[in-house]
């Protein structure tokens, strides 16, 4: 985000950080910055801007398993996101064998046809494999099984 006044001003700038991220990660200028504070959703920076003035924010978008319908069902959720098991990116996969783990770490992959994408693990048959996970949204297409609860 570029801060762009017509001449210097003082003023707050407050950012909106999402419930769910407990990281967060500021830099003003290309530089590290910790003056700002935290609160009520917001991470607020006080001081004068000018037209050069440059601020980057990053946060973490956690991965969790939330119980489903009872404690035997989970669904992967990341962030605000469902995510799903869609079969076009798990051809050999039998998705009515798997089970999420407990705790589940992703890592992006690549999009395909404008389709995010996440890889993790998963147990098939009491065994870990790598399993192809993607938003709600975006599975089913071409008419493709997919699926969001899982046993646990």
């Amino acid at each position: 985000m570029h801060i762009l006044p017509d001449e210097v001003l003082s003023f707050t700038l407050r950012l909106r950080i999402p419930d769910w991220s407990s990281e967060i990660r500021v830099s003003l200028n290309g530089l590290p910055f910790r003056e700002g504070s935290r609160s009520e959703g917001y991470y607020r920076i006080h001081r004068k801007w000018s037209a050069r003035d440059q601020i980057m924010l990053e946060f973490d978008i956690p991965t969790c398993v939330r119980p489903f319908l009872n404690d035997q069902y989970g669904v992967l959720v990341r962030g605000t996101e469902v995510l799903a098991v869609d079969q076009r990116d798990n051809r050999m996969l039998d998705v009515d064998a798997m089970a999420l783990q407990k705790r589940m770490s992703l890592k992006c992959l690549d999009p395909v046809n404008g389709r995010r994408r996440y890889s993790g693990e998963a147990i098939v048959k009491d065994q870990l494999v790598q399993v192809v996970f993607t938003p709600y949204a975006d599975c089913g297409g071409e008419g493709s099984q997919f699926r969001t609860a899982f046993p646990l």
